[in-house]
């Protein structure tokens, strides 16, 4: 038994030795965390509907109708 605990030791002193090490602060990670919560960063480039600043995309608003409709 005592073998079984004093190789346990020694296997966790070895893993804590093997953390990461990060500049990162618990604030930095609340503050990350409180920012978006879910982990979610969408990729917002290229989603004009609508075209142009005053176009309408006929064809933009069909496909994005049948998107959400269809499926």
């Amino acid at each position: 038994m005592r073998q079984f605990v004093l190789l346990l030791a020694i296997a966790l002193l070895g893993v804590t030795g093997c953390a990461r090490k990060s500049s990162e602060t618990a604030y930095d990670r609340t503050q990350r965390a409180m920012d978006d919560p879910m982990g979610y960063r969408p990729d917002m480039q290229g989603t004009d509907v609508s075209g142009k600043d005053t176009e309408f995309d006929k064809d933009g608003l069909k496909k994005d109708l049948d998107h959400v409709l269809m499926r």
